[in-house]
Formats: structure tokens, sequence, C-alpha cells
């Protein structure tokens, strides 16, 4: 009877060993208790825009080049500066014209010679001593001398420099007592008095910028900013640095030198939404999405359209305002997944 009393007892033992070995490799599963811990926000009305940043320099908005088709000329005299303003015809500058002077009395001596040649051998015609081919020739030789006399005034002329059209001048080459050059320009002009700049932005942001847009030109060593708008979009991009120009107008703000370093932001369409947190928003492979949760905190996906994102903030698509959006810690989070909401202080 000992014996059969020991064998059960070991038999016993055995039993509860196993028991625990099996225990241990299958560990029971955690108390419900143990959900992961969310705050959440309630959408909220509103609106946001967003601004893009680039940089470039104050350029003429119409550039008038004055420019002469005189050769071996000096310039005599210089009658304007950078930053004068000028009108059309207005001369600009005067170039020797003592060549010039004589050079048109000497056509029109020969002029004048032809002239009376021409009309001693029409007379002579009419009485029949000269043919009408001499004649012909007479008054052919008369048109080339007029022809030369009118080249000869036309140069005079041109000695005194003019301004094609109204703006502000600024750049001057101008120098006296220097050889004017057919192909540098005397004077640059700002037409119209009118200034913009033109910057440059990546190809990816110029779908974004409209005509008439607003923006905010900050000008090299001014205190306040100068509003612009967007007056034109370059339709070419550029093949090294995948930029486009941007031109921004500023009016009539002649103080604003040509060549001056400017950071504009412009503000593109404004959009309206709901408001969440930037955290909130998530990616997947069907694009942007939020947790939101149901009233017993199980966290499903709602997909969303993000229209800006600006700071810690992004506008999306309008979505309820009751609906409650999981603000962070959405990459822990499956669907179907019960959660447990933090409460607010």
């Amino acid at each position: 009877m000992f014996k059969i009393g020991l064998a059960l007892l070991a038999g016993a033992a055995v039993l509860v060993v196993a028991v625990t070995m099996v225990g241990r490799e299958n560990p029971a599963p955690p108390p419900a208790d143990a959900a992961l811990t969310v705050t959440v926000v309630l959408p909220e009305p509103g609106a946001l825009s967003e601004t893009i940043l680039t940089r470039g320099v104050t350029v003429p908005r119409e550039e008038l080049q004055v420019m002469t088709t005189l050769g071996d000329v000096r310039v005599s005299e210089v009658l304007v500066e950078v930053g004068d303003r000028v009108s059309r015809g207005q001369t600009l500058a005067r170039l020797e014209d003592a060549a010039l002077s004589n050079e048109v009395a000497r056509r029109r001596s020969d002029y004048e010679g032809a002239r009376d040649a021409f009309a001693k051998a029409d007379a002579l015609m009419r009485k029949g001593a000269v043919t009408k081919q001499y004649v012909a020739e007479r008054r052919s030789a008369m048109g080339s001398a007029k022809a030369l006399l009118d080249a000869a005034l036309l140069n005079l002329r041109r000695s005194a420099v003019a301004a094609p059209g109204d703006g502000t001048v600024f750049e001057r080459n101008a120098v006296v007592g220097a050889l004017v050059s057919r192909s540098v320009p005397l004077f640059r002009i700002a037409g119209g008095h009118e200034i913009e700049v033109e910057a440059r932005a990546p190809e990816a942001l110029l779908s974004a910028v409209r005509p008439d847009q607003p923006a905010s030109v900050a000008l090299a060593g001014a205190q306040t900013p100068i509003r612009g708008a967007i007056r034109r979009i370059a339709s070419q991009i550029d093949a090294l640095t995948r930029t486009g120009a941007i031109r921004i107008s500023l009016g009539r703000a002649t103080s604003v030198p040509v060549g001056l370093f400017a950071t504009s932001q412009i503000q593109l369409q404004e959009g309206v939404g709901s408001l969440l947190p930037r955290t909130a928003v998530q990616y997947g492979p069907t694009g942007a999405f939020v947790w939101v949760l149901d009233a017993g905190n199980v966290a499903g996906r709602l997909s969303v359209d993000v229209l800006v994102q600006r700071g810690d903030q992004a506008l999306v698509g309008e979505i309820s305002p009751l609906t409650r959006v999981v603000a962070r810690a959405g990459a822990f989070i499956d669907d179907g997944d019960r959660v447990r909401v933090a409460e607010r202080d």
C-alpha cells in the first residue's frame, strides 16, 4: 500500500511540472485594458493659404536701349545721369558734329549744282538742243545728290542722342571724349518708369503660381516689404537649373534701383476646409488619410484630400466637425484597433 501511495504522489508531481511547462510556452493574453492611449481632436472649419519663397533681382519691365548708328564720332556732352526721369524725344547726349556739319555743307553744294544742271538741261531740251536721255541723266544725278544730302542731314540730327520713350535711366555708358560704338548702348532706360522683380522658382512649384496672385517683396536694405503681384510666368524651364522665371510687378516704384537683390513670398490661392494638426495626417498606398474613432473607440481609416500644409497645421477637405480624429501616434494603430482616449486637462 505504501508503494502505491508513493507512485501516485510521484505521478501528481510530474503532472504539475508538465502543466507549468505548458503555461510558460503559451502565456495568457494580456488584459483588455492594455490598449494604446491616444489623443483626439475635432476638425475645425477654417481657411489656410500657402506661400512660396523665391529669390531674384529687380529688372525693368521694359528696357529701352539708346543706340547710335554713327561711327568714329566722339561724345561731346552728356546731359542726364543714372536715376534721371526722361521723356520721349528728350536729348540725352550730344556727339561731335563739326565733321557732320561739313558733310552737310558739301552735300548741299553738290545737290544745288546737280539741281542747276538739271534745270539747264531741261531748258535746252525744250529748244531741241539736247536729247531726252541727257535730261534723264541730269535728273538722276540730281536725285542721287538729294539722297546724299538727306542722309547727311539725318546724321547731323542723330548727333543729338534722344530718348526713344518715357522712362528712368538706369545705366549710362556715354562718356565725354569717348568714341561711340554701334554695338554698345549709350544709355539703358526702364521704360514707363516701371521696375519689377524677376525671380526663379523650381519647376515643381510653377504649376501652383497664377498671374495676379499677390506677393510680398523684401528688397535688400529696405525696412518694409513692397506689395506686388505676379505679372508673367515663363513658358520655358531652364535645362540646367530646372527653374522657371516669374515676373513680379511692383507698379511704378521708381525709387527702386535695377539689379537689387529681392526675396519674394508669393501667396497661393487660399483653401477652405477642415483644420487638423499636421501630425494627424498619415500617408499610405492609396493616399492621405486620418484615423477616426467610433463610439466604442475603435479606429478606422478616413481618406482625406490635403489642400494646404503650413507650419503645424494641415487643411483637408471638409469633414464633419463631430468626427473624432487621432491627433498623433497614428503609425502605431491598425484598422479595427480599440484604443484608450486620453482625457484632456
